[in-house]
This record gives structure tokens, C-alpha cells and sequence, in this order.
């Protein structure tokens, strides 16, 4: 049997069981502010930077164009989920298999293949973060939503790879920085934090290949200038909400203040958790740098090394070290200036370290056994996720990585993450919009009052007209008969109607 069958079936599991999964769909939490942005009809009621309603109205275009409207407002969600999870780990897949390739060229396309998978399975499970009542992996907080361009960004760094460390044809090399470059266009237009994330990749390689960089200039000095180029008129072009701190004190009499900036805010950040390191940083982190750690003390005590490229593997280590920017004081106020007090928390997302533990294994195992064995690879593994798990449940006070995985557990049950009220309650409601209707004057228009979750139903799905103030408004009965008596003697031709909570719905708690 071919020796890649294995790896295609598990591929092709992990493919379909992407659509068995569900979208973190808890009211009123930010997706539906998303979906709600898709509908023209109510744009102007969300707050949201118009360069970021791109990513809204790609999607509205889409499903105007295949007729799903905005009533099926879950049917898009999921639609968008499945699209992006499966956009998402694609991206991270192609990541981790260009830079596995680059770090380790001799090894069989095999072992890459696998190294890949597991990175892409590591980054699943390895980010993720806290809100409110809800601790969720990245992917169940961002499947329905414009920060896609995360995924964009690992894919913008394959390309950037790619051009750097292979050896393609000049068309090739023109049409990949061409990508490259619509892409970090597209980064910076949607959310342009992701941007700075690849210029901090761009700095931090600068710097590993700094005895290199006139060579690499001379030989690409015609992208570089293409590339600068169209950066900067980005920059120009630069939205007021996207402008970093430190643009404000890049001047003479204000960066001296720069310093107690940076200290202030590293201060309020880690003293206060807004860094939100007791949720995002967890022991596959820990284990992860210390396994990266070891390896690269083996490459510098072993000197020569000839199936490990060293300084890109040198790339990666550093590039793993972002998770730890945000932990202590100075790093965090940095980051702070670099971009937003309230972003410091979405560095950890930044880190390549979900490809530092596949690779650093593969390296070791190689290095003890003198050979390739993809077996013990795989083994090896799954056995530290399986035990760093069980560490995480029953020896560690915060259980974040355990928590992750539960997240990811959870993704599979409507019930836990799925919008709170089932399809059954949904048909419900629209049977007691037709009991109510039937007692209505035809010739007066319905105004319906209802509690947060029944009032999104029946001004989305069922499209009536509702007591409507935002997704985080939920009205009590006494807020809606104060509405009606101050509103129904100006409005005669109006029935004012207060939808009741059926008594075997689920109670609802707004964040709950």
C-alpha cells in the first residue's frame, strides 16, 4: 500500500469532520454583530469602521448571489464558519509545510506532509482566549468574522518564504509577490494589525540575516522597490482608527514620553490581566519553548549540521518567543505603542510556535534514532498532546490548555456553542406571530416589544418591526409598557404588541 495512504484518509477525516463542527453562535456576542452588518437595512445601526465592512460586504454579494437571505441568518453563519475554519487551517497548513520544507530540506515530502498536520492541529488547540463567561479557541471566537485576515497573514508569509528560499522562474517570482502584495493590501484594509505582525516577521528576519541582507537586496532589489512602494502609499492612505500609539510621539518634544508610556502600559496590562494571560497562555506554550530550547542547544553543541537549517530554525524560535510579549511589563507596554492598549492580547495569536514543537521533535527524534521514523514522529506526538492535556486537567490551577481542548470538543455540540434557542422554539415563535397577527386590525401596523434573544428572531428571521436598540439591549416588561403608554397616543394606527417569553424557553441572560 502506498505509504501516503494513511496521511490522505487522516486529511480527509479531519476535512469532513470541519462540517460537523458549529459556530460559536451565544447572543449577543459579536458574530451577530457581524451578521446583522451583512443586512443594508441596518448597517447604519452598527458601530464598525467602514474599511472593515469589506469582509461584510463580500459575503452579503455572496449570498445575494446564490438567494440565501438575511431571514436564514444561521444558515449564513455556519456557511461562513465552514468556509473560513477550512480557509483558516488550509493557510496554516500551507505555512507550516513551506517552512518545514525550508528548515528541513533533506526530509521525505512525507514528513513534511505530517509535520504540517500536526502544526496545523497545534494551532487549533495552542490559541485561544477568554470572554466574559466563555473560554474558546481562536477559531470558535473568529470563524465568523473579518479577521480572517489572521489566516491571510500565515498565507502572506508562505509567499514571502517561498520567495525568499526558492528558486522559481522570474514569472512565478512576479506573480507570487503580486499576490503577496494584494494580500497585505487586503490585511491592511480589513485589519491591519496583521499587517504589523509581517513587518515584525520582516524586522526580526532582517536582523537573523543581517550578514546576508546586501546580497539578498542586490538580488531582489526590483521586488523591494515594488514592495516599499506600495507599503507606503498603504500608510498614506492609512485609516484614523488604524494609526499605532507611537505615531503620536514620534516627534522631537514627545518621545522622551515614549518610555513612560511604554512603562505605564505595561504596568496596567499585566498588573490589571488586561493582557489576558490567565487565559491565553497555557502548558503547550511552556512545553513547546522548552523543547525549542533544547533543540537548538543540541544544533549549537552539534556545530555542523546538515538536516536542519539553522538560522531559519533560529527564525522560528525567536518568531515563538512573541507569546511572551505580552506577559511582563516592558514587552507588553512595546507592544502597546506598536499598536492599541486594547489589542496587547491578540500578540499571542502571532507566534509561530504551534510549528516550533513539531519540527523541534522530528529534529530530536532524528538526531537519537540516526534516521527518519514518521511512525515514532506521529506517536511521539500524540502522546505529548495526550499528556500534556492530562497535565493541564489535574495538575495546574488555570487548566487553560484543557480548556482548549474542551473548546474544540464543544464545537461539535449545537447545544453548547449553537444560538441558545432551537429550531423547534424558532418555529414557535413564528406560530405565535401568526396567533398575535390574527387578533390585529388589518389596517394597523404591528410594533412588537420583546426580551433581546426574541427580539433579534423576529426582526431577523421573522422581519417584523421591533423595539430595536443593539444586540446588548434586553428590555423588561415594565421598560415595554413604558414604551407603549408614552408612544401608542402618538401613533393610533400602530398596535403595540409585547411578545411574551413562552414559560419552557430558556432563560436569557445576555453573555450567557
Amino acid at each position: 500500500m502506498n505509504r501516503n495512504y494513511y496521511f490522505y484518509l487522516l486529511m480527509a477525516i479531519s476535512i469532513i469532520s470541519i462540517f460537523f463542527t458549529h459556530p460559536f453562535m451565544r447572543y449577543p456576542y459579536d458574530i451577530w454583530e457581524h451578521l446583522f452588518t451583512m443586512d443594508s437595512e441596518y448597517i447604519n445601526l452598527v458601530n464598525m469602521p467602514e474599511n472593515r465592512k469589506v469582509w461584510h460586504l463580500f459575503w452579503s454579494t455572496v449570498f445575494e448571489l446564490f438567494g440565501i437571505e438575511n431571514s436564514q441568518i444561521i444558515l449564513r453563519a455556519y456557511i461562513i464558519h465552514i468556509s473560513q475554519t477550512l480557509f483558516a487551517l488550509s493557510s496554516i497548513f500551507i505555512f507550516s509545510r513551506v517552512v518545514s520544507r525550508v528548515v528541513l530540506a533533506p526530509a521525505d515530502t512525507l514528513s513534511l506532509n505530517y509535520i504540517a498536520y500536526w502544526s496545523t492541529a497545534i494551532w487549533i488547540t495552542i490559541f485561544a482566549t477568554f470572554s466574559v463567561y466563555y473560554h474558546h479557541i481562536w477559531i470558535m471566537w473568529y470563524s465568523v468574522n473579518y479577521q480572517i485576515t489572521l489566516p491571510l497573514f500565515w498565507y502572506s508569509l508562505a509567499l514571502a518564504t517561498t520567495l525568499i528560499f526558492f528558486d522559481y522562474s522570474y514569472r512565478v517570482k512576479i506573480f507570487l509577490l503580486s499576490l503577496l502584495i494584494i494580500i497585505l493590501y487586503l490585511i491592511f484594509t480589513i485589519h491591519p494589525m496583521e499587517l504589523l505582525y509581517f513587518i515584525i516577521y520582516f524586522v526580526i528576519t532582517i536582523i537573523i540575516y543581517f550578514d546576508k541582507l546586501f546580497s539578498y537586496i542586490k538580488r531582489y532589489y526590483l521586488y523591494l522597490i515594488l514592495a516599499i512602494s506600495l507599503i507606503s502609499f498603504a500608510i498614506k492612505e492609512s485609516y484614523s482608527d488604524s494609526v499605532p500609539l507611537i505615531a503620536g510621539y514620534l516627534s522631537v518634544e514627545r518621545l522622551p514620553l515614549l518610555y513612560d508610556l511604554i512603562v505605564k502600559n505595561g504596568k496596567l496590562l499585566v498588573d490589571d490581566q488586561c493582557n489576558r494571560a490567565f487565559a491565553s497562555f497555557n502548558e503547550l506554550m511552556v512545553l513547546s519553548l522548552i523543547v525549542g530550547l533544547i533543540a537548538l542547544l543540541v544544533m549549537f553543541y552539534r556545530k555542523r549540521e546538515t538536516i536542519i537549517n539553522v538560522r531559519v530554525y533560529l527564525l522560528l524560535f525567536v518568531t515563538s518567543l512573541i507569546v511572551l510579549l505580552p506577559l511582563f511589563e516592558f514587552t507588553a507596554g512595546v507592544a502597546s505603542v506598536l499598536s492599541n492598549l486594547n489589542v496587547v492580547n491578540r500578540f499571542y495569536y502571532s507566534a509561530s510556535i504551534f510549528l516550533l514543537l513539531p519540527i523541534s521533535v522530528y529534529y530530536l527524534l532524528h538526531i537519537i534514532t540516526k534516521q527518519t521514523n514518521i511512525k515514532l514522529f506521529n506517536f511521539s506526538i500524540i502522546v505529548i498532546l495526550l499528556a500534556t492535556t492530562l497535565y493541564s486537567r489535574n495538575f495546574t490551577e488555570k487548566k487553560n490548555y484543557y480548556k482548549n481542548v474542551k473548546s474544540l470538543e464543544s464545537s461539535f455540540s449545537l447545544k453548547k456553542v449553537g444560538f441558545h434557542l432551537s429550531d423547534a422554539e424558532i418555529r414557535r415563535i413564528g406560530e405565535l406571530l401568526a396567533e398575535y397577527e390574527s387578533s390585529v386590525e388589518p389596517d394597523k401596523s404591528i410594533y412588537y416589544l420583546a426580551k433581546g434573544d426574541i427580539a433579534m428572531v423576529l426582526k431577523y428571521i421573522y422581519r417584523r418591526d421591533v423595539y430595536w436598540r443593539g444586540r446588548n439591549t434586553n428590555p423588561t416588561y415594565i421598560d415595554m409598557e413604558d414604551y407603549i403608554r408614552i408612544h401608542k397616543p402618538m401613533n393610533k394606527d400602530v398596535e403595540y404588541i409585547i411578545f411574551r417569553t413562552p414559560n419552557d424557553f430558556p432563560v436569557y441572560e445576555p453573555y450567557r
